[in-house]
């Protein structure tokens, strides 16, 4: 009777040390396809960063689907972080320079800015488009439009209070005053110690692009203008290429589209990444 009882518990024993042995080997089984998923998933990220890689050299067209590096990659790829603050269209004529002019500059920023105008601070580059010319002593030359805009240098210079460092120039109203407002908006950024990019709207050329370096990073910084008819796309995507060659990072500022309207037109929807 003794006998059969330690059958029988060898039995149970047997029967409990293989339950665990086929539930340690299903999740074996489970844990190696988790790590061969993730290793096929890895390996195919890493295949499409090379083809995404390709296409920007190559000037084709990027889905915002295929950017795919993770933060932990961007992070060792560029162990320094660059910080970066745009705006959209800075006009600083008409009504709101007379406010200016009444008010000072602040009036504009003081809310933005907040305390020892820390919301401008510590950004490595802070831009605008700039609706307008610099043009000496603010200068409107002829002929007259509609919409005409002119800015005097020392207003300009006063964004530096808030840390603006670059602009975007291509847009339709850099010819305002003419190829004269041209010239000058590019002499007088300079002297203040402005960087910036673009032609007059339509144009493409090398005014489009500028390469600044910071923190030792080459950023391509490049601008464009459709407003009154298309640019050369061809030749812009060229201009892209080229700094995608030769630069860390590019950024694309396009001028474009109707602004009384709330839907985008298809050329632009097409054509945005």
């Amino acid at each position: 009777m003794k006998e059969e009882k330690d059958i029988y518990s060898n039995l149970e024993n047997k029967k409990e040390h293989n339950g665990l042995f086929i539930v340690l080997n299903i999740f074996l089984i489970l844990v190696s396809l988790l790590t061969l998923c993730f290793y096929l998933q890895a390996k195919n990220q890493k295949l499409e960063q090379n083809s995404l890689k390709e296409k920007i050299v190559q000037g084709k067209n990027i889905n915002q689907e295929e950017i795919v590096e993770s933060d932990e990659e961007i992070m060792e790829k560029y162990p320094e972080v660059l910080n970066f603050l745009f705006f959209g269209d800075l006009m600083l004529d008409r009504h709101v320079k007379e406010l200016i002019a009444e008010k000072g500059l602040s009036y504009i920023f003081e809310e933005l800015a907040g305390q020892e105008n820390r919301f401008f601070k510590g950004v490595d580059l802070i831009s605008a488009n700039l609706e307008g010319v610099v043009t000496n002593e603010g200068e409107h030359y002829p002929p007259t439009m509609i919409y005409d805009f002119a800015f005097h240098p020392e207003l300009i210079q006063g964004l530096k209070n808030y840390n603006f460092n670059f602009f975007n120039l291509a847009n339709n109203h850099f010819s305002d005053q003419g190829q004269q407002g041209v010239e000058e908006t590019r002499e007088n950024l300079t002297n203040l110690g402005f960087n910036y990019s673009g032609c007059i709207d339509r144009q493409v050329g090398e005014c489009s692009s500028k390469i600044l370096e910071l923190s030792n990073y080459k950023i391509g910084l490049a601008g464009f203008s459709m407003v009154y008819g298309k640019f050369n796309q061809e030749e812009a995507n060229k201009i892209i290429q080229d700094l995608a060659k030769n630069t860390d990072l590019v950024i694309v500022n396009i001028h474009w589209g109707s602004g009384i309207y709330s839907l985008s037109e298809q050329f632009t929807t097409r054509n945005c990444p």
